[in-house]
C-alpha cells in the first residue's frame, strides 16, 4: 500500500484505496469488487499498526465476499 491524494492505494492495479481514521475509522472502496465498506470505530489506542493491517484485511476480504455473494 501506499498514500496519495489523502487516500490510502492498497492496489493500485485493482483499483483498491482506503481511507483511514486514527481510531479505526475506515472507508474501504474496492473497484473490481464494485464495493464500498465504510467502518465506524474506536481503538483504545489513537493508532496501532496490527490493528490497521487486520482491518484493512478484513475489509477488503468482506467486500470480496460481498461481492461474490452478488453474484459478480
Amino acid at each position: 500500500a501506499y498514500y496519495r491524494n489523502k487516500w490510502w492505494v492498497v492496489d493500485p492495479g485493482g483499483p483498491i484505496y482506503m481511507g483511514s481514521g486514527i481510531n479505526g475509522q475506515t472507508v474501504l472502496i474496492h473497484g473490481p469488487a464494485r464495493v464500498v465498506v465504510a467502518k465506524f470505530s474506536t481503538w483504545p489506542v489513537a493508532w496501532d499498526l496490527d490493528y490497521s493491517v487486520r482491518t484493512r484485511t478484513a475489509l477488503v476480504h468482506l467486500a470480496e465476499q460481498v461481492a461474490d455473494g452478488a453474484g459478480r
